[in-house]
């Protein structure tokens, strides 16, 4: 296994860890910081105040932080840990269970209507984006012991996560890292299902 799979493996098991640890739920959301230190991960709070949250839906907000974050022209410091950003909140989520269907899924999500799917369950979802592009998310059911899901997908890799949030995050970590990330594009297996 590379050492870049090693990390990635780790930002995984700090995720997991972070929302399946957790024991009350009805939090607000939360951005975060991902920091790499001695290939180590480790999760930094961003300060937003709660009226932020209660003013918008969370991916608004953060599109509002990713442009005041241009607008003031924030960058990480050379050399620093800072490794990524992430972000904390609770929603809707689909069990993939027998009769799943990615692609409504995908259809439903983009309207921001999980709540109407008959097999929709609350989860916790922690999603991240580093320096190299990677995106990490992990997934936990209320009622679930173990994460639902658990994903670190390349740039290069299909299918590939796409969606408001992801793009807050692209943005913020093309700003403080002074780079362009590779442009996300909806599979087109989903493209016409999501028209």
């Amino acid at each position: 296994m590379s050492e870049e799979d090693k990390r990635r493996r780790r930002v995984l098991r700090l995720f997991g860890d972070e929302v399946c640890g957790r024991t009350s739920w009805d939090e607000p959301p939360e951005l975060h910081r991902l920091h790499m230190r001695d290939d180590r991960p480790s999760l930094q709070l961003v300060p937003v105040p709660l009226g932020l949250w209660a003013g918008a839906r969370p991916p608004e907000v953060l599109a509002f932080v990713a442009t005041a974050m241009w607008r003031f022209g924030l960058r990480a410091a050379r050399g620093g840990d800072l490794y990524g950003m992430a972000f904390l909140w609770e929603g809707w989520g689909v069990d993939p269970e027998p009769g799943f269907d990615e692609q409504r899924v995908a259809q439903l999500s983009a309207e921001h209507a999980l709540h109407s799917h008959p097999q929709r369950v609350e989860v916790r979802c922690l999603m991240a984006v580093d320096r190299y592009g990677v995106t990490y998310t992990v997934e936990h059911e209320r009622t679930g012991v173990r994460p639902l899901r658990q994903l670190a997908v390349p740039p290069e890799t299909d299918p590939v996560l796409t969606g408001a949030v992801v793009d807050a995050l692209d943005s913020m970590v093309e700003q403080l890292f002074d780079i362009k990330l590779p442009e996300r594009v909806v599979p087109e297996r989903w493209q016409e299902r999501l028209r």
